[in-house]
């Protein structure tokens, strides 16, 4: 994609209405994430050429001459050394879509500026598939499931092989699969599962559900250590960590986490991922064009709670006073 450069901040200020995706490093939380990359990019504003001071008019002679004249001088209320930078974290407003623990690393998606939050909110309640990556290691236990942990136990692996690991997954998909209909009160053998199943993934419009596995499979191993690739809904750190454990447990073995990736979430993949040394203002916009295509109306709305067509037609501010997602609008213009 090319590349422009901005000079000028209230341009730069006015293009970061969007959803980017960045790509999140692990031990760093969500609370810290956000104010990093807010401090990013207003020292970045903050050094871009910033609009004029204002002017204030001022009137000069004396009435003895009867002679005055008038000129514009800068405003000493309005210069930088008075007020402040121009830019401050708090006129830049970030929403993320979806939400990594601290020790998880990978895809991050988010928006930033009115309208981009106000499109993360929606990605958010289209509670899209999130795909993971797990680096584990077999024969030990630990407290936590980490293997940072407190070791409790250790046991043998050599009668673990990929193609045991493989029958032991395909056995614990299955049982999560059919546990989704049951979700819904259907019997798996009905006609209406089978049309339901037909036309797609199932995916669930809450998040308030139990955790909903939709695939599970090792594309690495290497004794001890193996990699899975799990595709879940509604998942969290714990639901993930003793996934692995239960699998230790099914190969009469041990198994824990070594680290998580989120390699993928809905649309968003680690290709279109921002490192964290290209958090800056022109990569950021850039990024937000790029992935302007993977948050069309058609991919942002689940297929089971599509919304009319007469409530997309009403104006953007009328949708947020509505829905209430992104809460007070700030009043601070782009020509801060």
């Amino acid at each position: 994609m090319p590349t422009f450069a901005i000079r000028y901040a209230p341009h730069a200020f006015r293009l970061m209405n969007g959803v980017f995706c960045v790509y999140k490093p692990s031990d760093i939380g969500m609370k810290k994430l956000q104010p990093l990359i807010r401090e990013k990019l207003v020292n970045e504003l903050n050094e871009m050429d910033v609009r004029p001071p204002k002017e204030r008019v001022v009137i000069e002679g004396s009435f003895k001459d009867e002679k005055f004249s008038a000129k514009l001088v800068p405003s000493y209320s309005d210069l930088p050394a008075v007020v402040g930078p121009r830019y401050l974290p708090k006129d830049l407003t970030i929403f993320f879509s979806n939400y990594c623990s601290w020790r998880f690393s990978g895809v991050l998606v988010g928006g930033i500026g009115t309208y981009g939050c106000y499109l993360a909110s929606e990605l958010w309640n289209s509670n899209f598939l999130r795909v993971y990556e797990l680096k584990c290691k077999l024969g030990i236990a630990t407290d936590t499931c980490w293997s940072d942990g407190k070791v409790v136990e250790k046991s043998t692996l050599k009668h673990i092989s990929k193609e045991r690991m493989d029958v032991i997954l395909n056995k614990i998909q299955s049982a999560q699969q059919s546990q989704m209909f049951k979700t819904l009160g259907m019997n798996l053998t009905s006609q209406e599962a089978y049309e339901i199943a037909s036309r797609g993934m199932i995916r669930p419009s809450s998040r308030k559900t139990n955790p909903i596995l939709y695939g599970l499979r090792c594309i690495h191993f290497d004794a001890p250590n193996f990699t899975l690739e799990i595709q879940t809904i509604n998942e969290n750190e714990e639901y993930l960590v003793t996934l692995v454990n239960d699998i230790g447990l099914k190969m009469k073995s041990n198994a824990c986490v070594i680290n998580v990736r989120c390699t993928r979430y809905g649309n968003f993949t680690i290709d279109n991922a921002l490192l964290e040394k290209h958090w800056t203002v022109e990569n950021i916009i850039n990024n937000i064009q790029m992935c302007k295509p993977l948050v069309s109306e058609d991919k942002l709305l689940p297929s089971i709670n599509i919304k009319s067509a007469e409530y997309h037609q009403q104006s953007f501010l009328e949708m947020l006073q509505k829905r209430k997602k992104i809460g007070i609008v700030s009043e601070k213009t782009d020509e801060i």
